[in-house]
């Protein structure tokens, strides 16, 4: 019985089911934690308060985590025409890129 257009409930299922897609998930999983840990490591993330509440903060997360072999430049295009993204100050050649400001 179809549970939405022309698919079945178990046909769904598979769809969304990542690990047929990779097999390997395991390992990647694995090497996406080894990954992480080592760059929050070095770059730890950030929290700005604009508020005297602990639930009164902004999580800075740094794109080139979710990019770390190469970003993609159109992304910043997007950011650019919503306004939900905040914009950082891009760092100046050979600065430290974590010592970035809000512009």
């Amino acid at each position: 019985m179809p549970v939405f257009l022309d698919y079945s409930q178990e046909q769904l299922d598979k769809a969304y089911d990542q690990s047929f897609w990779a097999p390997q998930m395991a390992e990647l999983e694995a090497h996406d934690s080894t990954a992480s840990a080592a760059v929050r490591r070095t770059m730890p993330p950030r929290t700005e308060h604009y508020g005297p509440s602990d639930v009164e903060g902004i999580d800075w997360i740094r794109l080139h985590y979710a990019f770390p072999s190469g970003f993609p430049m159109e992304v910043l295009d997007v950011m650019r025409e919503r306004s939900s993204f905040a914009a950082s100050s891009p760092p100046s050649p050979g600065s430290d890129v974590s010592t970035s400001t809000m512009s």
